[in-house]
Parts: C-alpha cells; sequence; structure tokens
C-alpha cells in the first residue's frame, strides 16, 4: 500500500508525539519524501528548549523547492506553523487529525500551558512506564486499545523507549511557540486537505472547522478514525492522500463537508455544537 505522489514538490512527513521516521511506514511513502524526526525522538538527541518555530526553520532550511507538507495530530500543528513562516515554501498541506490554537487569547494560551504541562509531568510518578495507559485511549480506539493493534504497539514501544525529558520537552514546545494569526494563515492560497476524525478522542472536529474557514482553497473530509490515524488507519490515510494528489492541480476551495451523511453536518461543526472530545 504506498499513496500516490504528484510531482513538482518535496513530500514533507511530520508525525505525531512519539513517533519516529518509521510511522510512515504504515501508510508508505516515496523514498524521496523527508520525514521529520522531533528533537528526541528517533535518531535525533535532545533540544531542551525548541519549539516549533525553530523547527520549521529548520525544515524549511533543509529542504530544496517547493514542499508538500503533511502532518498528523503534533504534526499538523507544525504543518500550520510552516505555513504561516515559510508561505511561499508551500505548494500544498494535508492536516491530519490536528490543529494548533488560532489567534489564541491570553485565556486560550493559559489553558493550552496548563494541559500541557500535565502532560508533560505524567512521567514524574512511575516514568514513561505509566504513559501508555494515560495516553493510548485518547489516541486510539478502545477496540484498538483492546486488540492490541500493530499501531497501538507501535506506539507503546516508542513511548516506552522515550526519555522522559524528551516527552516533557515536546509538550512543552507547543506553549513556548508563537501564536499563529488568521490573518496571516488566510493570505495562504495554496491547497489545503483538512482530514478530521469521528474518533479522534483527543483533538475532536471543531479547531480543523476552523482552519477551513481560514484558509481560502481548503477542502474538509471527515472519516472515521481515530487521533493516531495513520497508525491505526493508514489505509484510509494512503486513500486521503491519494484524494488530496488528484485534487491538488485543481485546488479551488471545496466549501461543503466531505464525508458520510450520517456524520455531523457542516454548519454544526462550524457553530462547534458537535465535537467529538
Amino acid at each position: 500500500m504506498t499513496a500516490n505522489w504528484v510531482d513538482g514538490a518535496t513530500p514533507v512527513l511530520v508525525g505525531s508525539i512519539a513517533s519516529d521516521a518509521s510511522c510512515w511506514d504504515f501508510v508508505g511513502v516515496p523514498p524521496h519524501a523527508i520525514r521529520v524526526e522531533y528533537p528526541g525522538h528517533g535518531s535525533r538527541a535532545r533540544q531542551p528548549g525548541w519549539n516549533h518555530e525553530a523547527l520549521v526553520d529548520e525544515i524549511a532550511a533543509g529542504v530544496d523547492g517547493p514542499i508538500d507538507v503533511i502532518g498528523v495530530a503534533l504534526g499538523a500543528a507544525i504543518a500550520v506553523t510552516l505555513i504561516q513562516h515559510h508561505p511561499g515554501r508551500v505548494r500544498s498541506a494535508m492536516l491530519i487529525t490536528g490543529s494548533p490554537p488560532v489567534d489564541a487569547d491570553s485565556l486560550v494560551l493559559e489553558r493550552r500551558r496548563a494541559t500541557a504541562e500535565a502532560n508533560a509531568d505524567l512521567p514524574q510518578h512511575g516514568g514513561m512506564a505509566v504513559v501508555p495507559d494515560a495516553v493510548l485511549p485518547r489516541w486510539f480506539t478502545p477496540w484498538a486499545v483492546r486488540t492490541d493493534q500493530p499501531g497501538v504497539r507501535y506506539a507503546r514501544e516508542r513511548l516506552l523507549a522515550l526519555d522522559a525529558q524528551a516527552w516533557y520537552d515536546i509538550w512543552m514546545a507547543g506553549p513556548a511557540s508563537p501564536s499563529l494569526s488568521s490573518d496571516e494563515l488566510r493570505r495562504f492560497t495554496g491547497p489545503v486537505t483538512l482530514v478530521g476524525g469521528t474518533n479522534d478522542f483527543a483533538e475532536g472536529l471543531q479547531g480543523l472547522a476552523e482552519l477551513h474557514r481560514i484558509f481560502p482553497n481548503s477542502r474538509f473530509e471527515i472519516m472515521p478514525v481515530s487521533h493516531m490515524a495513520q497508525l491505526e488507519h493508514p489505509e484510509f490515510v494512503s486513500a486521503a492522500i491519494d484524494r488530496h494528489s488528484a485534487w491538488l492541480p485543481v485546488g479551488q476551495r471545496v466549501e461543503a463537508t466531505i464525508g458520510s451523511s450520517a456524520w455531523p453536518p457542516a454548519e454544526e461543526l462550524f457553530e462547534g455544537r458537535r465535537v467529538a472530545r
């Protein structure tokens, strides 16, 4: 299973917290794709105090020419940050089950920091051994956790192998990052596909719906996937990449939400009345 890709730009793939470059093996990617690893993850050494802006500056400096960025979970927030700080380098973007706060006021930023600190501090009592039980039920469906699906096993193994300080770093990188501006993001006219999951208990749908309102040339798909879509539902992610690639040459806005008629209507998503949490 390998997703189809459109030539003319370098695919840059940004995964989730605790994942390394191999997380994209579940989906299938071409050899020339750049797989980003976070500091302290996979083969990368820790960089205490890093933030999202520093990471996207590194990506932009390390890749020649235009970029097709695909981010899952935290990787979607990194992709949005790349768009804001280096819009001329991004040809297209796919944001899957993740969105950063945009136009965040002081109350939102305070809540964001409190949530990050609570997650960052999980290893204080029992080390990284206590983390999988705390986060896997938010990242995957109950069935996947109960049956110990391959993506769940992968996530558990990476969590247990991760240094507790690297876990702290990546959670605190969010609050340490500059805020994102809807005015700046509206100036990006490249094609943006947003993919939300009806089984995403960590992110929900509201943030992605808001990004759909912001980006002028976006399309919003809703699929029955969890937060770690590329691990639990790689076939759905691969198909979504194929659809994004087919739409990319035209790249004009698709206003209506794309998905099953049984899923939440677009007007309810945009008004924030139904959000999966």
